[in-house]
């Protein structure tokens, strides 16, 4: 294996470089840089979401000082990291030499990691193990551990944490301290938090929300809702208080709320009984309002009609002669029909 030293830049040092270096070592040992005194240093930029078909190792483009990669650290991870891969000190070759030659040779490592066998990553664990055990004194080394599975719990994927006991009570123990700090929050800023408490900043939040969903689905949890009836957050059950060998000291449905004030219910009282007449005043104001709408347009057509006999009027008394003749006419109408 290569020297190759995996570091992380501004602001990202809670990232974890995982299998990073053991990738780029065997992708540059597959190109042919083998030489073992050389340092080649990788350095993390930022992290993107991953899925199942995400491959272990990509490269994406060369720069002046080096390549960018895309790795995904674990195989279980959920995410992947932008990776600058930077030349070594006083090399004979340029960064595009560099890309050309591992961008031929990057699928087939990514067929090699996938299918390599289970005993090579038992093996590097039992080395690690073992150079722990070295250092750690005897005697704190034989020290009882409160919780000695929640330093070995693998959380690069949050799946089966219900079928998972010791993931199960790690989960439930934070959401109890966290129900029981007195606190209050929204929905949003206690998924933050539990995802804070577990050390899930590498997740993304709805993930978090859907370990929660599966857990009060599964009746471990409970919702905990304010006066408003919002959703504040989780508490745990019987069944969850049962998990962590606590006695039964979960609040019921309906004591999961605060009692409202006697003023409040007195004042939700008097707005659902005179929400009726409410509608119904709304109702005849709406009825007024057409009606004189339609009374306006009925006085602005009687004023049209005035105007024009008016008109006629007008016409009338000017022409004499026309009026000695509607005159004779009306006569004529007048005068008794003779047999």
């Amino acid at each position: 294996m290569l020297n190759v030293v995996v570091t992380t830049c501004g602001d990202h040092n809670h990232l974890s470089s995982g299998e990073a270096a053991e990738l780029i070592s065997a992708l540059l040992e597959k190109a042919g840089y083998t030489d073992p005194s050389v340092e080649w240093r990788a350095r993390v930029d930022k992290e993107l979401h991953a899925d199942s078909k995400t491959p272990p190792i990509r490269v994406v483009r060369s720069k002046v000082f080096g390549l960018v990669l895309k790795i995904k650290p674990q195989p279980n991870a959920t995410y992947l990291q932008v990776v600058t891969l930077l030349l070594p000190d006083n090399c004979s070759f340029s960064a595009e030499k560099l890309f050309v030659d591992l961008k031929g040779v990057w699928r087939s490592i990514n067929r090699f990691w996938r299918k390599r066998p289970k005993s090579e990553r038992l093996s590097r664990m039992d080395t690690l193990t073992n150079m722990v055990k070295s250092v750690v004194p005897t005697e704190v080394a034989q020290a009882p551990i409160a919780a000695p599975f929640e330093e070995e719990l693998d959380w690069s994927a949050l799946k089966g944490i219900c079928n998972n006991r010791k993931k199960l009570a790690f989960v439930l123990k934070r959401i109890y301290e966290l129900s029981k700090d007195g606190i209050s929050r929204n929905k949003v800023e206690f998924v933050e938090t539990i995802k804070r408490m577990c050390g899930w900043e590498h997740h993304l939040t709805r993930i978090v929300s859907r370990v929660l969903s599966e857990l009060h689905r599964n009746d471990y949890i409970q919702e905990m809702r304010n006066t408003r009836s919002a959703l504040s957050g989780y508490s745990l059950t019987a069944l969850g208080l049962g998990v962590l060998g606590i006695k039964d000291e979960a609040p019921s449905a309906d004591q999961s709320t605060s009692p409202a004030e006697p003023g409040l219910l007195e004042l939700r009282g008097f707005i659902l009984h005179y929400a009726s007449r409410s509608r119904e005043l709304t109702d005849v104001c709406n009825k007024i309002e057409q009606n004189e709408q339609k009374r306006k347009e009925l006085m602005k057509q009687v004023s049209q009609l005035d105007q024009e006999d008016q008109q006629l009027l007008t016409m009338f008394s000017g022409n004499k002669m026309l009026y000695h003749l509607l005159r004779q006419v009306q006569q004529h109408q007048e005068e008794p029909k003779t047999e």
